[in-house]
């Protein structure tokens, strides 16, 4: 590659860093415009309600509702729980054999380790 080539391949690369610098930027700046109107919308639905903000984070303390199956908004949800089926070796990582597999589980089989080995017995 000769140098010309270089040249204009650095210049590019400087004019696509600052393409993506203002990009970023960009993005920021819509991101704190959804955030003053996120929180200015809330602020309004506060005082609709004639509610304080103590009030609604006192609200962010409530065990989840659960609407989705419910017929009444204020029935909570029942948290559930799983047995614990797996449990890493030499550390406190356990997981219940529900959802993704955790880290220190996809590590262990990427070494070649079986999944059964670290299963945990039935008591």
């Amino acid at each position: 590659m000769n140098n010309e080539r270089r040249l204009e391949l650095a210049k590019e690369e400087e004019e696509l860093k600052r393409r993506i610098a203002a990009i970023q930027r960009e993005q920021i700046e819509e991101r704190e415009k959804d955030l003053v109107r996120i929180v200015s919308n809330f602020k309004a639905e506060l005082t609709s309600y004639e509610l304080t903000l103590d009030d609604a984070i006192k609200l962010f303390d409530l065990p989840q509702v659960h609407l989705a199956q419910s017929s009444s908004i204020n029935k909570v949800a029942k948290k559930s729980t799983s047995r614990i089926t797996h449990r890493e070796p030499n550390g406190p990582g356990t997981w219940a054999g529900v959802g993704r597999k955790p880290r220190w589980l996809v590590e262990a089989q990427a070494k070649g380790a079986l999944l059964q080995s670290f299963e945990v017995p039935l008591s």
